[in-house]
């Protein structure tokens, strides 16, 4: 399995064996983009790689409760940014096809500010976790 990964060397390759790879994980079409566009020399790439494979396994070992990723620092975007007029909007991204669009609270936080906006659904009896941004570090209240 290791070697499958390590096998993954450019954004194109690793959203080309998402299915294989990250089952559970579902891109929408920002996240798509951003990752197609990722040559693998960026110093995140591995980094990314990681953090999906930990989603990935932290919502198929889900059973009920709120889904806690553990293994990722990972935080709540804040009231005040969420609903603001000018930073609330960044973060309406293109949820995956057949999934609600929702303003996007969830990220992960990458070495050199990068960020990965992520999102828990059910899909018919399991859980599945939807990609909605991989990228810079977004404006917020407290960060303009």
């Amino acid at each position: 399995l290791e070697r499958m990964f390590l096998a993954i060397t450019t954004g194109p390759a690793l959203l080309e064996r998402a299915e294989e790879l990250f089952p559970r994980l579902r891109f929408g079409g920002r996240a798509h983009e951003q990752i197609d566009a990722l040559s693998g020399h960026e110093p995140i790439f591995r980094q990314l790689i990681w953090q999906l494979r930990v989603l990935n396994q932290a919502v198929s070992d889900w059973e009920e409760g709120p889904f806690e990723p553990r293994g990722i620092q990972w935080s709540v975007e804040s009231t005040s940014t969420l609903t603001n007029g000018k930073y609330g909007p960044m973060r309406d991204f293109p949820a995956p096809e057949g999934f609600s669009q929702q303003r996007w609270s969830l990220h992960a936080k990458l070495a050199g500010g990068a960020r990965l906006y992520f999102r828990f659904e059910r899909e018919v009896e399991q859980g599945v976790v939807l990609i909605g941004y991989f990228g810079d570090h977004l404006p917020t209240v407290k960060y303009p």
